[in-house]
């Protein structure tokens, strides 16, 4: 069994963990202006839809990949699994390419795997 992100809102009284959770209550408390979530009521259904597809998608796909990915880079260069890592940055672009076809542009990643350029100089 893994372990579960958490937050405590002191402010608020609030503790909750699991990852949707945590997201979904950070982004409907503190985005107040809506730049990175849809606002509910005034969104269409699409967009809505696409948020929430994204946001599962976020968690239970690129996360566990990112952070797979994050410790292969803290093993000595000599200990790091190259395949891996070479797949992992075709697995990038599909990312940037899925955020492409949810919005119409590249909303994740700015069209380029940012990390994976900075950890393997690609």
């Amino acid at each position: 069994m893994g372990s579960s992100p958490a937050f405590t809102d002191e402010d608020n009284g609030i503790a909750i963990w699991e990852s949707g959770a945590v997201l979904t209550y950070l982004l409907e408390t503190y985005d107040t202006q809506h730049k990175f979530h849809p606002k509910q009521g005034t969104a269409t259904p699409l967009e809505r839809a696409n948020f929430l597809h994204l946001q599962q998608y976020i968690i239970a796909t690129v996360y566990p990949f990112l952070a797979s990915l994050f410790l292969q880079t803290l093993k000595p260069e000599h200990e790091q699994d190259q395949g891996y890592i070479s797949s992992a940055k075709e697995k990038c672009y599909i990312v940037s390419t899925y955020s492409h076809w949810l919005f119409g542009r590249t909303a994740l990643l700015h069209g380029k795997c940012h990390f994976v350029y900075r950890f393997f100089d690609c």
